[in-house]
């Protein structure tokens, strides 16, 4: 990549080292996510829990060529619940051609739109859906409550079943200086919950201090 980057990230937010091998990740993360640290029974399960999401985090960051992960915990003082946002580099044909516009893979699927940053020209989709609140009970208790006990998360399990919730996502692809066309992609993930709308918000502000460097 010809230039570097820079974000400002509100309080909450935190960056995992995706150079850095698992464990180290997860201690990283527990350390900045976690307050008890006691031997109860509870508090085992609740690490566990949090390490099993990280690593999965983890993994589906490296699989995928991402360059950069952060996550946040939620809730925070706005509603802001958990997300997380990735980095990476995308190469190709820049900005404008028309294929960037189209998903072939997912037609119906939100297309892209012309925006205009700080940092230059940028692509902007947002998507947003119902999913089975049931399949996101366990993501949204390992990061935003990791010391829930096991129970509580069996009752939330059963109140989910049948129910949805909203969730979200936002990309932006902002082209690179000088670099023929590549582009730097910034992708946010909500686990889902009542605060969408200002989850979006709380994103979109993010890609706007955006800088090179």
């Amino acid at each position: 990549m010809a230039r570097g980057y820079a974000i400002t990230l509100p309080v909450g937010w935190h960056r995992l080292s995706l150079r850095d091998d698992d464990q180290a990740v997860v201690r990283s993360a527990e350390h900045r996510f976690l307050t008890r640290d006691d031997d109860s029974a509870r508090s085992a399960l609740a690490r566990h829990r949090f390490r099993e999401t990280v690593t999965r985090l983890v993994a589906r960051a490296r699989a995928t060529g991402v360059v950069d992960l952060f996550v946040h915990a939620g809730p925070s003082r706005t509603g802001i619940g958990p997300m997380s946002l990735t980095v990476s580099v995308v190469a190709g044909t820049g900005l404008d051609t028309e294929d960037r516009l189209v998903d072939d893979d997912d037609p119906v699927a939100p297309r892209f739109v012309r925006v205009s940053l700080p940092a230059g020209p940028a692509l902007r989709r947002a998507r947003r859906e119902a999913v089975p609140l049931a399949d996101v009970v366990d993501d949204v208790i390992a990061v935003g409550d990791p010391e829930a006990c096991a129970p509580d998360a069996d009752a939330a399990r059963r109140r989910g079943q049948g129910h949805e919730t909203d969730s979200a996502s936002l990309d932006h692809l902002i082209a690179l200086p000088d670099s023929a066309g590549a582009c730097l992609m910034l992708s946010f993930r909500a686990i889902g919950g009542p605060h969408v709308e200002a989850e979006l918000h709380h994103a979109d502000s993010i890609v706007r201090t955006l800088r090179w460097t």
